[in-house]
Order: C-alpha cells, then sequence, then structure tokens
C-alpha cells in the first residue's frame, strides 16, 4: 500500500538536492546527468540543466516525466571543493615556495587534503606539473 507520509518525506529530502548535479537512470537504461533545478511534488518530474558540453557554461533545460525514472544518484557538492581550490591557488600565487604543511596549517585542514586539491590543480592545468610544494 501506498503510503503519502513517505512520499511527503522523499520529496522533502529530494527538495533539498536542489541545484545539486544528480545522475537520473531512466526506465529504458539511459543516464541523465545535470543540475536539479526543480521538482514537481505530485508527480516526481524533474527539471535538470544539462550542459551540453562539460568544459562550458551552456546548458541545456531537460523534463524528465517521473514515470520513466528509475532511481536517482547524487553527487558531492562541488562548493566547498572548488572554494578550497581557490583558496590554495591563491595562497601559491602570493607564494610560490609555499610547502603542503604550511597550506594546511594557514587552511587548518589535513596535509592530505592538500595534496589532493594541488593533484587536481596540476590535472587541471591551473598550476605547473613540476610545482612539488615539498619545502
Amino acid at each position: 500500500m501506498y503510503d503519502e507520509i513517505d512520499k511527503n518525506k522523499f520529496i522533502k529530502e529530494l527538495m533539498k538536492l536542489k541545484n545539486t548535479l544528480i545522475k537520473v537512470q531512466l526506465v529504458d537504461g539511459n543516464v541523465i546527468t545535470g543540475k536539479l533545478i526543480s521538482i514537481d511534488p505530485e508527480y516526481l518530474n524533474l527539471i535538470l540543466e544539462v550542459p551540453i558540453k562539460e568544459d562550458e557554461d551552456v546548458g541545456e533545460i531537460v523534463m524528465i516525466p517521473g514515470s520513466s525514472i528509475s532511481y536517482i544518484k547524487w553527487m558531492k557538492r562541488r562548493g566547498k571543493k572548488t572554494n578550497l581550490e581557490g583558496t590554495i591557488l591563491k595562497l601559491l600565487g602570493n607564494e610560490p615556495n609555499i610547502s603542503k604543511e604550511e597550506i594546511a596549517k594557514i587552511l587548518n585542514i589535513d596535509v592530505k587534503n592538500v595534496e589532493k586539491v594541488i593533484k587536481s590543480l596540476k590535472r587541471k592545468g591551473l598550476i605547473d606539473e613540476q610545482k612539488d610544494n615539498k619545502n
């Protein structure tokens, strides 16, 4: 038997995911990934902003009928990582010879987190691949 309270609880949790990147598995096997913009609470229709190309800000708006959704996966929010990347980039820009340990101490985070962010920045080409920051 269908429980209206469970549906409302589910919708409330789903509403928290607005402006978050999600993957929607459709019943036909296709997968659509995009930023959740809106949710129709009655039929669970979703509206996503789907990037046309991953490296561009241009996107399409897609409406997914609730009846065609098999399941939804949500991804971690990118905001914190992006802010951390920006902060570390600024620190490296101001003091190119700063060590990973010094960055971790300034930001009050673990050195392993600094290493992960620096590795990510290198992959993106935002810092020199030869820069090691082990001083």
